[in-house]
């Protein structure tokens, strides 16, 4: 049975509220603060009790979280909607004396199941913990185990046989591969599972000195495929998680020097200024471009517009920049045409 805890210094409305619940419920009534503490599924509370122990009330709101604890603040004065801020404490629904038993059921019962979804959505993301645990830790170490012995298999082979490509060859060059795409893949999927669960922890940063930690960070890649990144910024601080604003810049670089024509040398432009209440980042490239019938779909999970044999990848890095940038409360766009380039945006949400 549900228990709900009756927190009142009223103590005729607390009697009343006791016995209309009662026969659904288990009701504990408390006049003088002694079991806040107590484990239950709902905190009714009238005004003096709510201005005594208020404090008292968050703290036990807040080590119920994720999950929701909802309070139902009964008021004798209407007026007292508008100064709810004082109390501190989240209401989640205010009654009226005299009040309608239907009215009470029907309040109680909505926020009861609403409790319960968030304790059902606890226990997924319990359940994800979980999966994550294993994707990290069970299913990298046999993983690992293919990939060395795989590769250590054909050394030994191409040392005994110099002369050239055989079956056995290919096979293993085959399973060498593949292990690293399934390791590419898990890496993948535990970093936008990582992003799914992250908050977002604003910290004041200078965007261009951002930018330019990411591309020394990438500079081996650059040097490798020979790219030329021309970086201009103009100056500003913005309040941005800075591990999820480097993760979205690292992608879309890093997506801007893999999606390239044969034989074209990688060509980024990185831009960023003040746009009324925006702060706006663009990465514009020369690579081969998206056709705009499937614009609005590159940023869903797994979505491919290639096949892994022209251009390597599992089909993640758009789906964490999209869900970053959402965290963050920014957006993400693209204009494209198909061999002319990309140009991806980032809008960043000045502080006011």
């Amino acid at each position: 049975m549900k228990c709900i805890l009756l927190l009142f210094k009223h103590r005729t409305n607390g009697l009343l509220l006791k016995k209309a619940l009662d026969k659904d419920f288990h009701g504990v009534l408390d006049f003088a603060g002694e079991h806040i503490d107590r484990p239950c599924d709902l905190i009714m509370v009238d005004a003096p009790s709510l201005l005594q122990y208020g404090r008292d009330l968050k703290e036990r709101i807040s080590r119920e979280k994720p999950v929701f604890l909802p309070v139902v603040l009964l008021s004798h004065s209407r007026s007292l909607q508008y100064h709810l801020h004082q109390f501190n404490v989240p209401i989640s629904s205010i009654l009226y004396p005299p009040v309608q038993r239907y009215e009470l059921m029907l309040t109680v019962q909505n926020l009861l199941y609403t409790r319960e979804l968030s304790q059902m959505l606890k226990k997924r993301n319990e359940d994800l913990e979980t999966f994550i645990h294993l994707m990290s830790h069970d299913l990298r170490a046999p993983l690992r185990a293919i990939k060395g012995f795989s590769k250590a298999i054909l050394e030994d082979h191409l040392a005994e046989t110099p002369e050239g490509q055989s079956e056995l060859t290919d096979f293993l060059k085959r399973i060498h591969r593949s292990s690293e795409e399934m390791e590419e893949l898990i890496t993948s999927i535990l970093n936008y599972l990582s992003c799914e669960r992250r908050t977002a922890q604003r910290t004041p940063i200078s965007m261009p000195q951002l930018v330019k930690e990411v591309v020394q960070g990438l500079r081996y890649e650059i040097e490798k495929s020979h790219t030329q990144i021309d970086i201009q910024l103009t100056p500003e601080k913005l309040a941005v998680d800075p591990f999820l604003t480097k993760t979205v810049l690292q992608n879309l670089i890093h997506n801007a020097m893999k999606f390239v024509p044969p034989k074209r040398r990688p060509h980024i432009r990185i831009t960023g200024e003040r746009k009324q209440s925006d702060y706006v980042i663009k990465i514009q490239d020369n690579g081969i471009g998206i056709p705009r019938q499937h614009a609005r779909h590159i940023f869903k999970p797994f979505n491919r517009l290639h096949g892994v044999e022209s251009y390597p990848g599992v089909g993640l890095g758009l789906a964490v920049v999209k869900r970053s940038m959402e965290i963050m409360g920014g957006e993400v766009g693209v204009t494209s045409s198909p061999g002319q380039g990309s140009e991806f945006w980032l809008k960043f949400k000045l502080k006011k």
